[in-house]
């Protein structure tokens, strides 16, 4: 599993994400983006398991998904091709969030949305259904209270910090907590890494670009350096 972050911008909607997959060991299997822009909407998905998914979910859909609306409309029913995936691909841990983010034509609003599934215990609402995140500022998964002190976001800064700035600190403070199994809570480690990811999306469409990359390696558990403390962490948002 993976970290993916979302919050408003004047312009629309800010989403980051990272680009770690680990294997069953929780060492680094490979890195690579779990975006796909859907620019036409505007809008995009991101993916707390195989990305190539996504890809599929594109395929699957052809021209019967002219825009946002209409993929909130009939993607608990599509959920389910994820599922039957995991179990065609042998996938040896088949628990996944999908995150859809982009421009409600109905509602004349930007939108943030989730469903997830998998033989996890439900969480906050039922598996395979949709959430709305409200103000579409939402964190996948929540960093720990501890981490987020440690990086001083629970204190005001002088001078302010931008809503990419504080973005970027929430993404280390999630980078840093312990992630657990959901099926054994006694299994933690770390799953966020590689890179960190920037996608906007505006009335005018998206755009994605690598705004970080980690010295993770290949084979080997993610470990973060330590945290930095006070103003230094505030200065360096994605260093650790």
């Amino acid at each position: 599993m993976s970290g993916i972050l979302t919050y408003p911008i004047p312009e629309g909607l800010c989403l980051l994400t990272d680009g770690a997959n680990v294997d069953l060991s929780h060492r680094l299997q490979h890195v690579g983006s779990k975006v796909l822009l859907m620019p036409e909407w505007p809008g995009a998905m991101a993916l707390r398991g195989p990305a190539q998914f996504l890809w599929a979910l594109r395929t699957h859909w052809g021209p019967a998904v002219p825009d946002f609306d209409g993929i909130l409309a009939r993607i608990t029913e599509d959920a389910e091709l994820i599922e039957q995936l995991h179990i065609l691909h042998q996938c040896p841990r088949r628990e996944w969030e999908l995150v859809l983010t982009g421009w409600s034509q109905a509602r004349q609003a930007f939108e943030v949305w989730d469903v997830y599934g998998g033989p996890i215990p439900p969480f906050e609402h039922p598996p395979l259904t949709l959430r709305q995140i409200p103000a579409g500022a939402g964190a996948w998964p929540a960093p720990e209270p501890e981490q987020v002190a440690a990086l001083g976001l629970t204190e005001q800064s002088d001078p302010p910090r931008s809503p990419h700035h504080t973005a970027a600190l929430v993404m280390v403070a999630m980078r840093h907590s312990l992630q657990k199994n959901p099926n054994d809570e006694r299994d933690v480690h770390h799953s966020i890494g590689g890179f960190l990811q920037e996608t906007i999306i505006s009335l005018d469409g998206c755009s994605t670009r690598i705004v970080h990359r980690w010295p993770d390696v290949i084979g080997e558990r993610i470990t973060p350096s330590p945290v930095p403390q006070g103003s230094q962490a505030s200065a360096q948002p994605a260093d650790a």
